[in-house]
């Protein structure tokens, strides 16, 4: 359970609580346990992994922006794009434009 590593970006909305279930926990207490690993909540930490991969992604590859919502564990490239934007002031890609490497 240490880390928080890309192992996580695969798993969707609500997987906090299947993950807990298929550990024997209830979704509460692996969450306050994960809290205390991360000082996030899970979710936080979730979301942050799927945007690290995104921006690999992004500046690493050419492929699609609705591949890359996919590769890096959002649900659509409509929701992928909308959360990028709200958290980084600018889309998936003028991302791309500005980080890509040649």
């Amino acid at each position: 359970m240490e880390g928080g590593g890309s192992q996580l970006i695969g798993l969707s909305h609500g997987s906090v609580k299947a993950l807990a279930q298929r550990m024997g926990y209830s979704r509460s207490y692996l969450s306050r346990r994960l809290k205390r690993i991360w000082n996030r909540n899970p979710s936080e930490v979730l979301r942050g992994k799927r945007f690290e991969e995104a921006m690999r992604l992004l500046s690493e590859t050419r492929i699609d922006i609705n591949e890359v919502a996919i590769k890096s564990g959002f649900g659509s490239s409509s929701s992928f794009c909308a959360a990028f934007k709200a958290q980084f002031k600018q889309t998936p890609l003028q991302f791309r434009h500005a980080n890509i490497l040649t």
